[in-house]
């Protein structure tokens, strides 16, 4: 890989004397501590959003604050930190792709 290095965690045998059946990421590091939260029990799999999902929510929080005239300014500095926040957390591919228009199915003529 370009940092020479692969990223991989792994399961016990069932008695706990050997591992097996290695959950390997490339160079995807994020990927591989989320993998490792969630099978260690660190973190349940249910308080973790999937990349695809904090990239919905900031797009939600984002039309919010594009489209609610009724919004206070704190409310709307409140969905700001929020957006930032949630921006934080969204892997690089997905912020790239966050303020992409969206596609939809309809063409024009």
């Amino acid at each position: 890989t370009e940092r020479g290095v692969q990223f991989v965690t792994w399961e016990w045998d069932f008695d706990r004397e050997g591992v097996h059946h290695g959950h390997y990421f490339q160079d995807d590091y994020d990927a591989a501590k989320r993998d490792f939260t969630v099978r260690s029990g660190l973190v349940q799999k249910d308080a973790l959003f999937e990349p695809e999902q904090l990239a919905e929510i900031y797009r939600a929080l984002r039309f919010v604050r594009e489209q609610d005239e009724t919004l206070s300014f704190g409310r709307d500095q409140e969905l700001a930190e929020l957006m930032e926040q949630v921006g934080r957390s969204l892997p690089e591919a997905a912020l790239r792709q966050r303020d992409a228009p969206e596609q939809t199915g309809m063409t024009m003529k």
